[in-house]
């Protein structure tokens, strides 16, 4: 069993090219959250109206036509103090202030982040871990799939057996490992179901994952046998450097007599201006959780 995280380093797109802002939290001008800051010139002393528009606070995106309400870091979601940003329905990734703009020059602002380095980024690709939460492995003594992958299912993972196989309940803490400078701290969680449907006619694995960060968000996925590739979730888990998405990589193949499965996450984002995978920074990326080969042929018999 090999436990693992992949770090990659690509463009933040899943939207059409016109008619969408991503992450209106961040990228509206002089908004930003207490420990980041992407779009202010001098900082960010504006903070999302969680009252007035919610479908902002947190959010992967809008679409065009969208309106977001801003009020200063100091005053209560709700307040009268407000300021308007709509999302362009014909531009891709522009804001356009509706109204008269907002003064929040006398606030206490988050400072404005550098954009991270290619440095920066290696240093923190290394501090990555995963964390088990759960604390518990495949039933002892389970008939079926669950007992026949005891030894690849991760140790984040409970798993039960169903009619067309087993399905794997995994947690994984994304933390950093820290430095005498930097302490560790928690990233995000994610919750998954494998199902391992091993035993269907054909043959598929069906994931369902969410992280906790932002619990609305849903990703559901189905692959067969012969499929290999990596496909963006987009669930996006907000650093205080930069926003990551997560990825799953997969690969699915041979029979039912000698059926070969490979699993893992990677995280993506832009680092400054270049595509830099975690696979070029140090030898233990990229990593897969689960990767196995097994006959089930008597275990569907």
């Amino acid at each position: 069993m090999k436990l693992l995280l992949l770090i990659t380093s690509l463009p933040l797109a899943h939207a059409a090219k016109s008619g969408f802002c991503s992450y209106p939290m961040w990228s509206i001008p002089e908004v930003g959250t207490d420990t980041r800051c992407d779009n202010g010139r001098n900082g960010c002393p504006k903070r999302i109206d969680e009252v007035a528009s919610p479908e902002c606070t947190d959010s992967f995106g809008v679409a065009g036509g969208a309106t977001c309400v801003v009020r200063c870091a100091s005053d209560h979601d709700g307040s009268d103090n407000t300021e308007a940003w709509q999302c362009s329905d014909t531009d891709f990734e522009t804001w356009e202030l509706v109204g008269d703009s907002l003064d929040c020059s006398s606030e206490e602002i988050s400072e404005k982040k550098e954009a991270i380095s290619l440095e920066s980024w290696k240093e923190m690709a290394r501090s990555f871990q995963f964390v088990p939460v759960n604390g518990t492995a495949a039933k002892v003594g389970a008939a079926g799939v669950c007992e026949q992958m005891v030894e690849f299912i991760p140790d984040v993972c409970s798993c039960e057996d169903t009619e067309l196989g087993g399905t794997a309940h995994c947690t994984v803490d994304i933390s950093t490992n820290g430095t005498d400078d930097d302490p560790p701290f928690h990233v995000d969680t994610i919750n998954m179901d494998l199902e391992l449907n091993v035993c269907d006619e054909p043959m598929n694995i069906n994931f369902h994952i969410e992280d906790e960060l932002v619990s609305n968000d849903l990703f559901d996925y189905k692959i067969e046998a012969g499929e290999a590739d990596e496909v963006g979730t987009g669930l996006i888990i907000p650093l205080e450097i930069a926003a990551v998405e997560l990825m799953l990589s997969y690969e699915l193949g041979g029979t039912i007599d000698k059926l070969y499965m490979k699993f893992g996450f990677d995280l993506m984002a832009t680092v400054v201006i270049a595509e830099v995978y975690c696979s070029s920074l140090y030898s233990g990326c990229p990593l897969w959780f689960l990767e196995a080969e097994e006959d089930f042929g008597d275990t569907c018999a």
